[in-house]
């Protein structure tokens, strides 16, 4: 049997060869390539959260600053009671420490004041009718500010010498908690108010004693 053998031409096959191979790895670079700036770009991309985060950080600090600039501007008899400020709130909360005081919400979006209660003629809570003279202590405890405040009605005696009610900082509704002849905060999460209780009446003198009664309120 004869065998017929093929010799191959080096000088031509090698030249092909190369060219095929690079060829084939010239036809993967730009897929490369476009792989690589997808993930460069998802990288450098900022997410949704990352822009609200940025965006609500700024808008704080904006109304953060606006409301240093409003209470260095409050007179001496303004006392603030609470600065609200998030992505949803921009209030700042003060009452008087004057005669007939009232309370007053500052938006600081729309730059407007409303008066959240107070008046000479008084205002109402519920169906109490409330006459005051001065506020003498507010405590903040929680969506609250809780006040204590002197008596002004015309029928007003030591036995109903002070008021104390408590006034929501956000939606502004408002309880009233007590009349009494005293009350403080022993701490801040507590209300102490004293009231006069009567005893008995005197056979021999026909005078009235009295007694106090001491009730603490948790806020």
């Amino acid at each position: 049997m004869k065998i017929s053998r093929t010799r191959l031409n080096l000088r031509i096959v090698i030249p092909v060869a190369l060219m095929s191979i690079a060829s084939v790895v010239l036809s993967f670079v730009p897929l490369i390539k476009a792989e690589r700036q997808t993930v460069l770009s998802a990288e450098l991309q900022p997410t949704e959260t990352q822009t609200n985060n940025a965006s609500s950080f700024d808008e704080i600090a904006y109304y953060e600053q606006v409301a240093e600039e409003f209470m260095s501007m409050l007179p001496t008899d303004k006392r603030v009671i609470a600065r609200l400020i998030d992505s949803v709130n921009h209030h700042i909360i003060y009452y008087e420490t004057t005669e007939s005081p009232s309370c007053y919400c500052y938006d600081l979006e729309t730059q407007n004041t409303s008066v959240l209660f107070g008046s000479e003629s008084g205002f109402y809570i519920d169906t109490k009718l409330l006459i005051l003279d001065k506020i003498i202590d507010c405590r903040r405890v929680g969506d609250w500010a809780i006040f204590i405040a002197t008596n002004r009605a015309p029928e007003t005696t030591i036995d109903n010498a002070v008021h104390t009610f408590g006034l929501n900082l956000f939606d502004h509704s408002m309880r009233y908690i007590a009349v009494a002849a005293e009350a403080y905060f022993p701490n801040d999460t507590q209300l102490q108010v004293t009231r006069i209780t009567w005893h008995y009446r005197s056979l021999f003198t026909n005078e009235d004693y009295y007694g106090t009664e001491s009730t603490a309120y948790d806020l």
